[in-house]
């Protein structure tokens, strides 16, 4: 069993490390071909990960840390949270551009007895 929970801690610190690493890379890094490689990899990890759990369930001796701290539950929290992170964002529309009012003045002089209509 101790040979299995430390598989299951290294596979536990590579899901750790991807979710790090995705959020620092900035987003003109993030291409197609990196969220499809990302994702591919993700889930052979978290395959990898499933696998070891369904043997650790077996175990009659659940005292370890790893079933104490439901640990799975935490990864699998981790897991999906880089799911959402390699999904595509949508583009932020530019803003609109700003609204032009024109305001028309009539001007009347009245000593000329002269009328204008100014518009800005």
């Amino acid at each position: 069993m101790e040979g299995l929970l430390e598989k299951q801690a290294a596979v536990m610190e590579d899901i750790k490390r991807m979710s790090r690493n995705i959020k620092k890379d900035p987003r003109e890094r993030k291409t197609l071909e990196y969220r499809q490689a990302r994702a591919s990899r993700i889930d052979e990890l978290w395959r990898t990960f499933e696998e070891n759990h369904q043997l650790l369930m077996q175990e009659e001796d659940k005292t370890h840390q790893y079933y104490t701290e439901n640990i799975y539950d935490f990864v699998m929290q981790i897991k999906d949270e880089i799911v959402q992170l390699l999904k595509p964002k949508p583009l932020t529309p530019p803003p609109p551009p700003p609204v032009e009012k024109k305001v028309t003045f009539d001007i009347f002089m009245e000593a000329s007895g002269e009328a204008y209509i100014l518009t800005i």
